[in-house]
């Protein structure tokens, strides 16, 4: 690539880091340690005990690492300018040594060199009731911080296409070097499909933003695993022996079942649910099963059950459309340009779906979930944050009075729950 086609590709990556709709990056480089803000509140037995500073970077980029490969802990005067960088700002820490939630807050920035091309805060809260009252500090802490880390990876492939960026050159090795040696799978390899040819990204059964990442999947190294989840995710492992059996692992702790779809450069996949490899949830959901058991990735079996897609409902009735706007309006969303971005994305998902509105500013979603409104406004409640349903599905349920609006999981359950929730 020529020094202005780069040029021009890197300014245009800047100019729409925070409208692209794109897949996340193959490396990135996580501040370690995190750096806590100089204003920010925190107990001293809790800054002298938990060293806050590492477990919000080590939990975070241990999260990232189960989904993009190539993610690598490095500190500010060591990253690499040519690489993507991502800048952990500890903003604030809530809850000392001594039984209750905690909390944390984190501005993140993704840069290249000195430039910035995304930004956003996130905070998270752990549970409140007696879940609060058990475990160590630390490790609540730890468990906050690696909630941090889950909401980055879903923020990552909104704001930038890093696969564009100008790559490292690659080592030269020293003369009288051993060559390295090839790495194998400790585990028998499933023979190729014939579903599709492995470059046939338009084959791949999800969305174009998975079909991204499968397109950075094929230039990744051996032994390598691409593995898809029910609910429509994906999880990538490159250059491990052990690449299918941690790729299945990680993929079903999202509680979902989860397939092979390619392992190196063949495609596995079967139309057939009952005769791919995979792994059932890793445990069963608390609502309807969504799926049969999968088989196993070392001894398939065939599924009890071959509707393995079929249509998820709410399990509540759905709030009637209040007719503040169309669900595709984006710019009718009461947020941020970038919350605008993460409800685009949210209209591609697929239902039962909700996404809700903090009233400080702040959006979650969930998708494919027939619990999605309730877990999500039970959320907010932990969070000791008022929010509301602003659309479910393909209705918007916004009122632009706030006494009108859906703010509890009481108000979705129905007038049972509305009237024994306490006021």
């Amino acid at each position: 690539m020529s020094t202005s086609s780069r040029r021009r590709l890197l300014a245009g990556l800047s100019a729409a880091a925070m409208s692209l709709a794109a897949h996340a990056a193959g490396r990135v480089q996580v501040q370690t340690p995190a750096v806590l803000a100089p204003d920010a509140p925190i107990g001293e037995s809790v800054k002298a005990e938990c060293d806050i500073e590492n477990l919000v970077a080590t939990q975070v980029t241990n999260v990232l690492h189960t989904q993009f490969a190539g993610v690598r802990p490095a500190t500010e005067g060591q990253r690499a300018a040519d690489e993507p960088y991502l800048r952990l700002n500890v903003l604030w820490v809530v809850g000392g040594s001594y039984p209750g939630p905690k909390s944390l807050g984190l501005k993140a920035e993704l840069l290249l060199g000195d430039r910035v091309l995304a930004s956003e805060q996130f905070r998270e809260s752990s549970m409140t009731g007696l879940s609060a009252l058990a475990g160590n500090t630390c490790g609540k802490f730890a468990d906050v911080a690696k909630g941090l880390g889950e909401e980055l990876a879903d923020w990552l492939p909104e704001v930038t296409t890093l696969e564009a960026l100008p790559k490292r050159p690659t080592p030269v090795a020293r003369p009288g070097a051993r060559p390295p040696q090839p790495r194998q799978h400790d585990q028998p390899v499933p023979a190729a499909s014939g579903y599709a040819a492995v470059d046939d990204f338009d084959a791949v059964p999800l969305r174009e933003q998975g079909k991204q990442r499968y397109r950075h999947y094929l230039t990744l190294q051996p032994p390598k695993a691409f593995v898809i989840s029910e609910n429509g995710s994906w999880v990538i492992t490159a250059a491990h022996n052990a690449a299918i059996e941690k790729s299945l692992n990680a993929c079903v702790l999202r509680g979902s079942p989860c397939w092979l779809y390619a392992v190196d450069d063949r495609v596995v996949w079967q139309r057939d649910p009952a005769q791919r490899v995979g792994k059932p949830a890793a445990a069963e959901p608390t609502a309807k099963p969504r799926v049969a058991r999968a088989a196993s990735a070392a001894a398939p079996v065939e599924s009890a059950a071959s509707a393995d897609l079929a249509p998820l409902a709410h399990r509540y009735p759905l709030p009637a459309a209040t007719g503040f706007a169309a669900a595709d309006d984006v710019e009718a969303v009461p947020l941020s340009a970038a919350g605008k971005q993460r409800y685009r994305h949210f209209l591609g998902l697929p239902p039962p779906k909700a996404f809700v509105v903090y009233a400080a500013g702040g959006w979650r979603f969930h998708a494919r979930n027939p619990e999605a409104m309730t877990e999500l406004l039970d959320h907010c409640a932990r969070q000791g944050a008022a929010c509301w349903l602003y659309a479910v599905d393909d209705r918007v349920v916004w009122s632009r009075e706030p006494a009108q609006r859906i703010g509890s999981s009481a108000q979705v359950r129905g007038p049972r729950a509305a009237a024994s929730a306490p006021q």
